[in-house]
């Protein structure tokens, strides 16, 4: 484990309850810099605050594989939306999923202008 990969769990694993709106735009950028640069390891650190979310909320440890891929599709799209609203984005959990109707509705709200 490299030195970024174990920041970025201290600071997962410290993080796990932040929200849209309480994501920094530079803790974003350094996500989607992350994917650009690494997508692996963005994925992978991006499941290790799911699943640690998720523990923490269920107790769960076991995951159907397509909620991965789902969750994995939402988090990117979160990030963007921090970079694109900074805090005046609707408040939703990063490492949780939260599914494709409420996705659907903050990218209504985004385009209709009420996010930006």
């Amino acid at each position: 484990m490299n030195n970024e990969e174990l920041a970025m769990k201290t600071w997962i694993e410290s993080n796990l309850g932040v929200t849209t709106a309480t994501l920094s735009r530079e803790a974003a950028r350094r996500w989607l810099k992350l994917l650009m640069r690494d997508d692996s390891l963005f994925f992978q650190l991006a499941i290790y605050g799911f699943v640690g979310r998720r523990q923490e909320d269920l107790g769960n440890k076991s995951f159907p594989e397509q909620e991965f891929a789902e969750f994995c599709g939402e988090f990117v799209t979160k990030l963007r939306l921090v970079l694109q609203c900074k805090g005046q984005a609707h408040s939703v959990p990063m490492f949780k999923r939260i599914g494709v109707r409420t996705m659907q509705t903050l990218f209504q709200l985004h385009n209709q202008g009420e996010l930006s």
